[in-house]
Parts: C-alpha cells; structure tokens; sequence
C-alpha cells in the first residue's frame, strides 16, 4: 500500500477539476452524491468519464454498461485489512459490459475498466463481458468472468488482481479459444480452466481449487501456484508458440522442467493467522521455492510480478484520508491545500 502526501496550491485544484469528470453515486440515505442509482449516473456519463461507485450497507443491483467508462468502488475486505480508508464496499449484482452493435465487439462498452466492486449480491454474481478490449481488476467476484464470445470475435479481455471464491473465468465461444486473453495475479477459490487454443497469458496466480485445466493452450503459462494434489483433473498443454514455465504446483503437476517446481501451500503461504482473508496467500519470507524466482524475476503467486495483487483491492486512484484548508485566501496571496491519500498498486 502506498501512501502518498500532497501539497496543492488551490489553483492546481481547480485546474484537475475541471479537467475530469467523475461521477459520484452513493445509495446511502442523506448521501451528498449527485446520484443514488448507478443507471441515472450512467445515463448521465459520456464515454472516457469516471463513476464511482461509493461504499453503502445497501447493495446497488445489477448493472449494464453500454459506454466506455471507468467504473471504481472502494475495494472489499475493508474491514479486515489496515489502513483502508472507508468501511463499507460496494456491492453489486451481475455486471453486464454489452455491445451496443451487435455485430461489433468495439461498441459500447469496449474499453471499460472496471474495478474495486464487490460483485457478491446474490449467489453465482458475474461479470459479463460480451465486447472487447476490457479490464476487470481489484474486484471480488462470487462466482467468474463470463465470457459471452458467440460470433467468435471478443478479443483482449484482461482480469487481474481480483478475488473469485468461484471458478474465475466461463466463457461460450463460438471457435476455438480466447483471444489476446490475459488472466493475472488473482486468488482463484475454485477449479480453474481455459479453451482450448486460447491465446494470451495466465501469470502469476494463485490456483486454490480442486482441479486446472489448459491444454492445448497457445499463450504463455508462466509463475502460477496451484494448492491441489488432485492430478486426475489438472490437465496442461500447449499448442503453437505455447509456454508453461515456473509454476508451482502441491503435487508437481506442472513437471519438473522450465523452472517448474513442487510445494506444499503450508511451506509456502503465510497462512490465516494474524491475515486478512486474501493476506493468507502472502509468501512466507522462507518460501525459497517460490520466492524471486519466477519467470521475470519476482515471486510466484498473486503478489508478484509488475502489477502484483493489491490487499482488499484499493484502487490506483488515492482517497483522500486528510485534507486541510485554510479558512480565508486572497488572489494576492493564494493557499496552499494540504491532502493525505492512501491507494493501492
């Protein structure tokens, strides 16, 4: 986590200001938002604006983007990791990125980011994403990211740095595999699986589930860790240009060549104790198979690599924990604004 103190003459303020757009929405009774509901707030977006999605006891139900927009919340866990600035997450129902051409993977909400939600409201919620060039990061997930690809044209669906107590990723491709699909540093509760002949990379994550499957797989397999023994439903190969390398696996499934390894989770994660429910898939400092050794160079698991998982999913974009403003200025001698912030990676 990183925290970051910043001195701003008022100026420089106003400048940011009115240079981005963003979008406030909060459900809370009394909330000074503009917006109680997230469809009035995307009603309002124009494509490349900001909604943030604040914290709430009241979940925010189901949400359908049809516009290129950054959607944040607040992060989860926030009660159980220190230093989060806020308490409450924002949690949603399904998440439904859709086309608003039909036959065009580039329209509508093609280039959304979304993260730090709490995508939990009712039993299996999902993200959909049916176009392309997407991001999901920092977000907790019940179930996985669903692929709806029935003409075969979705490319470049990336998720990162999220939380899923399911099984990460479902799709229903029209051809063979995924394209440009890149599946990074994320915390997997259940069995795991890609199509066959998908393109892309699945780095540095950690696999819990009974079971990985990915064969046939055209894309780089590099720094992953999978906890199971289970060797009848783990199932790896690659195809083309395929690459499976320094990955750790509990009954070494992954072989012993490339750099791949054997241990168990008890030598290797820092475990419940004293953690957060993602901060139990922390390294143990001792953990010499899995620790500066991955394929760039880093740790194995969710917290390596050049975007590693981030604790409660804080965003990129600081929160402001401390502000202090002088009560009186003048154009002659204008003041400074002192702002504290916490965020994530």
């Amino acid at each position: 986590m990183k925290r970051t103190s910043i001195l701003l003459a008022l100026s420089l303020a106003f400048a940011f200001s009115a240079s981005a757009t963003i979008l406030r929405v909060n459900n809370t009774p009394g909330s000074d938002a503009p917006y109680d509901n997230f469809t009035t707030a995307h009603a309002s977006a124009v494509p490349g604006d900001t909604i943030q999605i604040e914290g709430s006891n009241t979940p925010y139900g189901e949400l359908t983007i049809t516009k290129r927009l950054v959607v944040i919340g607040p992060g989860y866990f926030l009660n159980e990791n220190p230093n989060t600035p806020v308490s409450l997450p924002a949690t949603t129902a399904n998440i439904n990125l859709d086309r608003t051409n039909a036959n065009d993977p580039f329209s509508g909400a093609s280039g959304t980011e979304i993260m730090g939600l709490r995508v939990r409201q009712t039993s299996a919620s999902r993200v959909n994403v049916r176009v392309s060039n997407v991001s999901i990061s920092k977000c907790e997930i019940d179930d996985y990211v669903y692929i709806q690809d029935l003409d075969g044209i979705v490319s470049g669906v990336q998720v990162f740095q999220n939380f899923f107590y399911g099984t990460g990723l479902n799709w229903v491709p029209a051809s063979d595999g995924l394209t440009n699909f890149n599946f990074s540093n994320n915390i997997v509760l259940g069995p795991f699986s890609v199509p066959d002949n998908s393109t892309g990379g699945i780095y540095h994550n950690v696999f819990l589930g009974n079971g990985f499957n990915a064969e046939l797989f055209a894309g780089e397999i590099r720094s992953n860790i999978a906890t199971t023994t289970n060797t009848n439903n783990f199932n790896v190969s690659t195809s083309g240009n395929g690459q499976v390398s320094h990955n750790t696996a509990a009954n070494g499934q992954f072989g012993a060549s490339n750099g791949n390894n054997v241990a168990s989770p008890d030598d290797i994660f820092a475990g419940p104790n004293g953690n957060s429910t993602d901060g139990q898939y922390q390294l143990l400092p001792g953990a010499t198979a899995v620790r500066n050794n991955a394929h760039d160079g880093t740790d194995r698991g969710a917290f390596g690599g050049s975007r590693p998982y981030s604790l409660s999913g804080l965003g990129n974009i600081p929160a402001i924990v401390y502000l202090e403003v002088p009560a009186s200025g003048t154009a002659s001698q204008p003041f400074t604004v002192t702002i504290r912030a916490v965020s994530g990676n």
